[in-house]
């Protein structure tokens, strides 16, 4: 005899829900945006608040649309029922071009962020974070700007003037 019994399994009446993802979502051709994926992507603690992360995405979101905006009218993307309809090579699963404005999404957006914590820590003991933090603003608006040109086709140009 065993001293294993079946019982039915437990009937919860009111099961609990899984927690809706906290996401931005875009207009359809332009992907939606998951702020967790985006929190933990770019590094972003829990100092900037969800509101504040949100405001910095659709933000971002909106400079973009902006940006891709005669590209998005061309022949190619203008075909196409969304960005992750567009033919593409694919990394990871990932359409290129969906790779491209994610990470011209999530750099605009790190961008935006350290630019408003530069303005809160010009304090004198700030005065070497403020430095990190331009050079940090400054690469994030190289990478934005390098993956709207990848996911466009145009070249990469970079011109510093002295």
């Amino acid at each position: 005899m065993s001293g294993f019994v079946s019982l039915p399994p437990a009937a919860d009446s009111d099961p609990p829900q899984p927690a809706a993802a906290d996401v931005v979502t875009g207009d359809g051709w332009w992907p939606d945006v998951d702020l967790t994926d985006l929190r933990q992507a770019v590094r972003l603690d829990t100092t900037i608040g969800p509101e504040r992360l949100r405001d910095a995405v659709r933000a971002a979101m909106l400079d973009l649309s902006r940006q891709l905006a005669a590209w998005r009218a061309g022949p190619i993307p203008a075909s196409a029922s969304s960005l992750t309809a567009l033919p593409a090579d694919l990394i990871d699963g990932q359409s290129r071009y969906v790779l491209h404005y994610t990470r011209a999404l999530y750099s605009t957006v790190a961008a935006d962020l350290g630019e408003r914590l530069l303005s809160q820590t010009l304090t004198g003991a700030g005065a070497d974070r403020a430095d990190e933090l331009r050079a940090e603003v400054a690469e994030h608006r190289r990478n934005a700007r390098w993956a709207v040109n990848d996911l466009t086709g145009a070249p990469r140009a970079t011109i510093e003037a002295l």
